[in-house]
């Protein structure tokens, strides 16, 4: 498709604030989860508390005052499922489409009500009912002992593979290495691409330098945790906190940080099905700017300019792929670049 353009996939909650062109609400047919009585109904209004009490065993119903809770309970999550239809299905600017399963009901003369509950049921009475499919065939007479819908009878084909020739399978002595899934180098950019996301997201009022370096203890334990021996965590630590601190120092860095019109850590999906995560995306007239995150270092006696020309031929279709995915979302134009943050360094995608 010619036309195909970039999907987003995010649950109801995040849509909040959001708009799109098109919106798919997919799998409105499912009921909701069945209620399960927790041990304690616990419900808190300003500064008082209710609580129901624990069912007694020999009882089959649940105390009183605790069925009046559930009661509550599950009315505010009708309330807020309600809400939370609302807000995904006027996400969306020119079109919006309901996906859904229907069934016949035991006539099979008529499509069945939805289930009590499901987002279609919420929808019911206020979309066209659809029509029974072409070529069905009613029965005259509904016998409640037998199954209405008959096929042809099932038929067993047994087909028997041919033997495998013996003569084409090489053995090989050679033991399996495992590959080494937890680097040096990799542990560090997943970190310190989840801690400039985290300091974004909060902006940087209340992080300094200083508060990097208080986070020192913390950051050794998620490497730790992530696999790398107390060795390698030692000098790992030291890196993710010296980037970290120049993303903080220089004057480039503190404006991507705080940066208003911007997603970090967005998912995007293509036309493919292909999912990338870019580091930061932002807004501005001239369309979208996207900045990846790099934590490499030039070579001993390379030139920033011969780094630059390498890193470009290295990660100029990952960037490529991203600008195309934002453009194919809203139509506007997209540009990329590299951020080395420890140099300050900063590599356009179409500079030569």
């Amino acid at each position: 498709d010619s036309e195909s353009r970039a999907v987003e996939v995010m649950t109801m909650h995040k849509s909040k604030g959001l708009q799109f062109e098109r919106v798919i609400l997919f799998g409105l047919h499912h009921g909701p989860r069945p209620d399960q009585s927790p041990l304690v109904r616990i419900e808190q209004i300003d500064e008082q508390v209710m609580f129901g009490p624990i069912k007694p065993r020999a009882s089959s119903d649940p105390d009183t005052f605790s069925k009046y809770l559930g009661i509550r309970e599950k009315r505010r999550a009708a309330y807020e499922v309600d809400r939370l239809l609302y807000v995904a299905a006027t996400r969306a600017k020119e079109s919006l489409h309901l996906v859904a399963e229907v069934k016949l009901d035991k006539s099979m003369r008529q499509v069945a009500d939805p289930v009590s509950g499901s987002l279609l049921d919420r929808l019911w009475a206020h979309v066209q009912k659809p029509d029974l499919p072409q070529g069905l065939q009613i029965p005259e007479e509904v016998a409640s002992d037998r199954p209405v819908l008959t096929g042809q009878p099932l038929r067993r084909r047994v087909q028997i593979p041919p033997a495998w020739p013996l003569n084409t399978v090489q053995l090989r002595n050679a033991a399996y290495v495992w590959r080494d899934t937890t680097t040096y180098d990799r542990e560090i950019g997943i970190l310190v691409h989840a801690w400039l996301a985290h300091i974004g997201q909060q902006g940087l009022v209340g992080w300094s330098c200083e508060s990097v370096l208080q986070k020192s203890s913390l950051i050794y334990r998620q490497l730790t945790q992530a696999g790398l021996p107390p060795a390698q965590a030692d000098l790992a630590a030291i890196e993710v906190i010296d980037t970290l601190v120049a993303m903080l120092t220089h004057e480039r860095g503190r404006w991507l940080l705080s940066h208003p019109q911007s997603y970090r850590e967005w998912a995007l999906m293509d036309a493919t099905g292909k999912v990338s995560v870019i580091d930061l995306a932002m807004t501005d007239e001239q369309g979208w700017l996207v900045v990846d995150y790099k934590t490499g270092r030039p070579a001993q006696d390379e030139s920033s300019l011969s780094f630059a020309q390498r890193m470009r031929e290295r990660y100029s279709p990952q960037l490529e792929r991203y600008c195309q995915q934002l453009t194919e979302l809203d139509a506007r134009s997209a540009r990329a670049a590299l951020y080395f943050p420890r140099d300050d360094l900063w590599i356009a995608l179409d500079q030569e």
